[in-house]
């Protein structure tokens, strides 16, 4: 004959305000209850209860939690931050490449209804991305430069490539700034030491 299983110890009363229609009620005979932080269910009532089931629907728990990454974006993006360019990076970047591939029409229509609907941002978002993430739009130039010589598809070039040729752009640009490239350099050059414009050619 099987031993039987001892029956789990009820625990003392506890004084508890309902979450659903706030009055206080003593819990007398209760199980703990891990997934709250209280240790029991606090409902004071399967009426309350059945009414909370109601409440948290699929659509009320998706409207909280985009109310809770708008108010902690900082945060979340802290962390995504972190992963994304911690240890797991190349793992991470591989499983988006795989996921945006598997569903490349669905994710290019998603863009371009986006583009469509929120032209004036997107311009924004596009233009200040390369100045507010410097490093990033020079690892994606040396992708792109990388694909366009090697004919490489640019989602298939290896990363030691890419972060070779950053690199090299990279030294390109201090030498460009040192010698006073872009455009100001450029006009200071064809200007002259004392600022005057060059005479036409075979001219002193």
């Amino acid at each position: 004959m099987s031993a039987t299983r001892p029956y789990p110890e009820r625990l003392p009363p506890v004084e508890l305000t309902c979450a659903e229609c706030g009055k206080s009620f003593t819990r007398s005979a209760w199980r703990v209850r891990q997934a709250e932080r209280s240790g029991t269910t606090p409902r004071c009532s399967y009426a309350c209860a059945h009414a909370a089931r109601r409440i948290n629907t699929p659509e009320t728990k998706a409207a909280y939690h985009r109310a809770y990454r708008e108010k902690n974006r900082d945060q979340i993006n802290e962390k995504q931050n972190a992963a994304r360019f911690g240890p797991k990076r190349e793992h991470i970047l591989n499983v988006q490449r795989e996921g945006y591939y598997r569903n490349i029409e669905k994710s290019r229509q998603r863009a371009r209804e986006y583009a469509a609907s929120h032209k004036e941002e997107a311009n924004a978002r596009r233009k200040a991305w390369p100045e507010q993430n410097p490093e990033r739009a020079l690892f994606h130039q040396a992708r792109s430069d990388v694909s366009r010589v090697s004919g490489i598809a640019t989602r298939n070039v290896p990363d030691e490539l890419a972060e070779n040729k950053a690199m090299l752009l990279r030294i390109r640009r201090a030498i460009r700034d040192r010698d006073g490239g872009g455009e100001a350099g450029q006009t200071a050059k064809q200007a002259g030491p004392e600022g005057q414009q060059p005479g036409p050619k075979g001219s002193p």
